[in-house]
């Protein structure tokens, strides 16, 4: 009891939402067969959000407290519309094993998104996490650039040499390229689609004429557009493409 008491008066959540976020990027880098950093961070962070739901008195009695956050807007119900609906769904579903696993993967990512929305409340909070994801995006665009030229592989992509200890599934054939980048990503299309979802905050992120950044933003905008192209994956390339017009047109 005391120690529930304790994680419930101390734990901070902001610190567990940066956990939570890195896991999420981090992923496919540490996972063992099904199971990735990802999925023990979520069982973390939501038990210890549970926890902080419940109220000690001076009896130690337990008191627990239905939680009422603020939502900015009713068009970020949706999470809790997706949440309810899926987990409907497992009543009509063919198969409920495979259902609860969409159902669970459903319900993660909700929960870290209305965890951002509950917990980033102040513009300080929301520079720390866009630097903790800068970080981390730009370690996983070297790796990615490494595996281009050295056909060097994290041990959760699928093409990694060390996937069969590790239970992944691991494609082996001749028409296969090997120097197909993944970064922390099982699947090359997965890391491009972050890449495309990173790339309009690299592109539009704010020079104010100092030379050094402005290196790094075309190394970067180069970079990502160079990856993006040789995971092959022509939806995220599209949407890269469409980035950089929109850029043109509106601040040219």
């Amino acid at each position: 009891m005391n120690l529930i008491k304790k994680i419930s008066n101390r734990a901070d959540m902001f610190f567990w939402l940066k956990i939570f976020i890195f896991s999420a990027i981090f992923n496919g880098a540490v996972s063992y067969w099904k199971f990735s950093l990802y999925h023990i961070i979520f069982l973390i962070v939501f038990f210890i959000f549970i926890l902080k739901q419940i109220n000690f008195n001076d009896n130690n009695d337990v008191k627990i407290s239905i939680p009422h956050y603020q939502l900015p807007t009713k068009h970020h119900y949706i999470f809790y519309i997706i949440m309810i609906w899926y987990f409907l769904s497992l009543f009509w579903s063919w198969d409920f094993i495979l259902g609860f696993k969409t159902y669970a993967m459903y319900f993660a990512g909700c929960f870290l998104s209305l965890m951002i929305i509950f917990y980033i409340d102040s513009s300080e909070k929301l520079k720390k996490i866009l630097k903790l994801i800068s970080i981390i995006i730009a370690v996983e665009l070297i790796i990615g650039l490494l595996e281009t030229l050295t056909a060097y592989h994290m041990p959760g992509s699928r093409y990694s040499n060390l996937g069969i200890y590790l239970q992944n599934k691991i494609i082996r054939a001749e028409t296969i390229n090997n120097f197909v980048p993944t970064g922390f990503e099982w699947n090359p299309n997965n890391f491009a689609a972050i890449l495309a979802i990173f790339f309009p905050f690299v592109i539009l992120f704010p020079v104010n004429k100092k030379k050094l950044i402005l290196i790094i933003k075309i190394i970067s905008i180069s970079a990502i557009l160079f990856i993006i192209y040789k995971t092959g994956s022509r939806a995220s390339l599209f949407a890269a493409a469409i980035t950089v017009v929109s850029y043109l047109l509106l601040y040219s």
